[in-house]
């Protein structure tokens, strides 16, 4: 069965207790988004990367796992050069997210290796403003 079968571990954030000075699930502070990936199968070896990868890349790896392709169109990367460590260098330099962070305010944020930077905007308005969290 281990010839033949992909694992995927892909959690959920936890909750929030006060960081931010937040009680809740979501946001995009660093809390709410970093979150474990785990995945192994035949032909993945054990390791352990610090590259920047995002949710949208689980579907087309397993996809490339399983010996199928992708279908045209998605947003995610394949990890499998990553997984089996062909791929030494980043793919991406930062991850992107976007959150609603109440009426009428969208929150984007930014993330790189060493840094996260998170906006919010007032949208709805003629001309959006922008605060810096």
């Amino acid at each position: 069965m281990d010839a033949s079968t992909i694992v995927v571990l892909w959690s959920d954030n936890g909750f929030q207790l006060g960081e931010n000075g937040l009680w809740a699930k979501r946001s995009n502070h660093e809390a709410a988004l970093r979150t474990p990936l785990i995945m192994g199968g035949p032909g993945v070896p054990g390791l352990r990367t610090d590259h920047i990868v995002e949710s949208i890349d689980v579907f087309p790896t397993v996809s490339a796992l399983c010996g199928l392709p992708a279908p045209r169109g998605i947003d995610g990367r394949s990890l499998t050069r990553i997984l089996d460590g062909s791929e030494s260098r980043d793919r991406r330099d930062f991850a992107v997210s976007q959150f609603p962070s109440g009426p009428q305010i969208m929150s984007y944020s930014l993330r790189t290796k060493r840094h996260r930077l998170t906006l919010l905007v007032e949208v709805g308005k003629k001309h959006c403003r922008k605060r810096v969290v």
